[in-house]
């Protein structure tokens, strides 16, 4: 034996006979932990207000940068508990955009403090006076993500009441961050959620009623009345006009001037008093009815602000515009305005042509229109007519003053309507699809808002445009046991993206991986891929998207035992065996082809449609272990193919006045 080994063993044996039961000893960074007496080192002072002021300061135990909140030098020790009152409170709600407390306890000067994320970045003050030019996407979704954080507060009977851009913390990984709950109250209101961990705390949260004027409610100046829920929709309307015009909601150069302000007057609304930021009037509505001096007139939740919100940035009548039907028109013609203008078109094209003989070249203008148009219709079969389409629309419009029957019979028509595109046009032209999907299933529900089908296709157009927070929003009175679109998802990541914001291609993958894809599943899976990457290409050439693709055919075949497919990447080779004998419907499978790098094709089962064949970049097809496709889609899909060279058929398969037309384009092997 070695005389190492020898020396280990004796030391072993030292151990052993001296009965030494000290378990961290040799391990120096268990003892550089055990032996330090200061937890928390303080840096530098990073902020102070209120009662506190807030450090930037090294925990030793987890070696990490904190902000450490303890009493100001010149506040009274009878404020003390208000510090801890704060740490409580805030240490209670769990969200990604409300600050996270770690540690709560008794310094040994005798002071409260407790410790919390320490953020780097600016405060929404800040960004909004470095801003030169305004984005109102941008405030909006900064404004939004507040609302959630607030929501979820008033979720658990938590309401912050100091709502001001100074307490709102964007950091340097542009993530919003609500902070300073100093104010916080638990409201003690029966319809109020309230679980045990929050019910422990009602006595931890008296505390004073304040704010800050021009952002505070007028009953938090009253002092005459509880606060609630509603004072913080006040503060999130003063915010929000902030955001927007980086002006206080009201006028006044001195603290009694906007209190005054606020007890008297509704702010003058954005249009008014800002005309050069031309602000949508529905925006300014949306604001003005936060910042109403009555409670009752404001909005009654948070969540409604979010979601009038919402349908504004898809130009979609919000709660206070559902009345007015010609607005709703206007909103429509707004978001289709290509489609309307092209119903408009076909019109003017059947009134020139009865003016054929006196205006020949206009009417040579209107006749390849009218080809275009043909060459569309016969391409794609699901009925994605833009005349048939706005004929529908028009029809609903009539018929708002008939019976709830004549209005569900049309609400089915819709849903029809909207079933026949997504099995057929939605592999053509994808994002097409979806959009005209969703406009007409949005009427479905309006039209019958009981229908369970139309919850059932926008829930399923959110689902391909991976936004899955708002399908299950849309099927949240169903679960996963009664229904087959949340069996579907159940085990995803929730996403929440919309054509305007694409996740990343991990995320993507991910999200394919995680799918059950028994039933309609792999169905749903391939609208996915289709619509991102139609998305993606508007704005610039996609590349590498072979491993979206390749991910979807992995799971897929993992999870269905009638999914099979072979892959060799490395000589650019797929082999497909799909059963789908509906000539009518196309092999979805064949049109995420295209996205691979191939050069041969091999195709075995019983596929009857072959239209996505024509975008496969492919030069050899292998059809030879293929049961004999028709005549027909041999006609359509095969003759003329732009990249193809070369077809192995199977001797004997198909008549000689196919294959004559066939040697005319390509090079034939056939297998005996």
């Amino acid at each position: 034996m070695s005389d190492s080994y020898n020396k280990n063993l004796l030391d072993l044996f030292d151990i052993v006979e001296t009965g030494d039961d000290n378990k961290i000893a040799n391990n120096p960074d268990c003892e550089e932990l055990e032996n330090i007496e200061n937890r928390y080192d303080k840096h530098e002072l990073a902020g102070q207000g209120g009662i506190k002021k807030v450090w930037a300061a090294k925990d030793n135990f987890s070696k990490r940068i904190i902000a450490y909140a303890e009493p100001r030098d010149d506040i009274h020790p009878v404020f003390y508990d208000s510090l801890l009152k704060e740490a409580w409170l805030t240490s209670s709600l769990q969200h990604p955009n409300i600050i996270k407390i770690h540690d709560v306890g008794i310094n040994s000067d005798q002071k409260p403090f407790f410790t919390m994320d320490f953020k780097r970045g600016q405060n929404l003050a800040s960004w909004r006076f470095a801003q030169k030019k305004i984005d109102l996407d941008q405030c909006l979704d900064i404004f939004l993500t507040t609302c959630e954080a607030i929501e979820h507060a008033h979720s658990k009977g938590i309401i912050h009441l100091d709502l001001k851009p100074e307490n709102i913390q964007l950091d340097s990984f542009s993530e919003i961050v609500v902070c300073d709950w100093g104010m916080g109250q638990k409201v003690s209101d029966a319809e109020m959620s309230s679980s045990k961990e929050i019910s422990e705390l009602s006595e931890a949260t008296e505390s004073t009623i304040g704010g800050t004027p021009g952002f505070m409610a007028p009953e938090q100046i009253k002092r005459d009345e509880t606060p609630t829920q509603a004072a913080d929709i006040y503060g999130l309307g003063a915010l929000l006009y902030y955001l927007i015009s980086g002006k206080r909601c009201h006028e006044g150069e001195s603290a009694e001037e906007l209190i005054k302000s606020t007890l008297e007057n509704t702010p003058r609304k954005l249009r008014e008093r800002f005309p050069d930021l031309k602000v949508s009037k529905t925006l300014d509505q949306i604001i003005q009815r936060c910042l109403q001096l009555k409670v009752s007139e404001r909005y009654q939740s948070v969540s409604a602000i979010i979601d009038d919100l919402r349908l504004f940035l898809k130009q979609r009548p919000t709660s206070f515009e559902n009345e007015n039907k010609l607005f709703c028109t206007w909103l429509f013609y707004k978001r289709q305005n290509l489609l309307c203008n092209l119903a408009l078109v076909i019109l003017l094209i059947v009134s020139l042509s009865v003016n054929w003989f006196s205006q020949r070249i206009q009417a040579e203008a209107q006749q390849r229109q009218l080809q275009e148009v043909r060459a569309l219709k016969a391409e794609n079969k699901a009925l994605l007519a833009e005349d048939e389409i706005q004929r529908k629309i028009e029809e609903i419009f009539k018929i708002r003053d008939q019976s709830r029957e004549q209005k569900k019979a049309k609400a089915n028509e819709l849903n029809d309507l909207v079933d026949n595109i997504k099995r057929r046009t939605m592999y053509l032209k994808t994002k097409e699809a979806v959009n005209i999907m969703e406009e007409l299933s949005s009427l479905a529900m309006t039209l019958d808002p009981d229908s369970h089908m139309a919850k059932h296709q926008m829930a399923e157009v959110h689902f391909i445009q991976l936004n899955t927070a708002e399908t299950k929003r849309m099927l949240k009175h169903y679960t996963p046991d009664s229904d087959k679109l949340l069996q579907v998802f159940q085990d995803c990541p929730s996403l929440n993206f919309t054509r305007h914001k694409r996740p990343s291609k991990q995320e993507l993958i991910d999200f394919l991986k995680a799918i059950n894809y028994n039933g309609h599943g792999h169905i749903l899976a391939q609208r996915v891929i289709l619509y991102d990457y139609e998305i993606r290409s508007e704005f610039k050439p996609v590349k590498d998207y072979e491993g979206v693709v390749q991910a979807y055919f992995e799971a897929g075949a993992q999870a269905m035992a009638s999914f099979v497919y072979d892959y060799d990447k490395a000589n650019r080779r797929l082999t497909l065996n799909v059963h789908n004998p509906d000539k009518n419907n196309p092999a979805p499978r064949l049109f995420l082809t295209q996205y691979l790098d191939l050069d041969t094709l091999v195709l075995k089962g019983d596929i009857c449609n072959l239209t996505g064949l024509r975008r496969a970049k492919i030069t050899t097809l292998d059809i030879s272990q293929h049961l004999p496709f028709l005549t027909i889609e041999i006609d359509r899909n095969l003759y003329n193919h732009p990249t193809l060279k070369t077809i192995i058929l199977k001797s004997g398969s198909y008549p000689e006045s196919v294959i004559n037309r066939l040697k005319s384009f390509y090079e034939l092997v056939f297998i005996p």
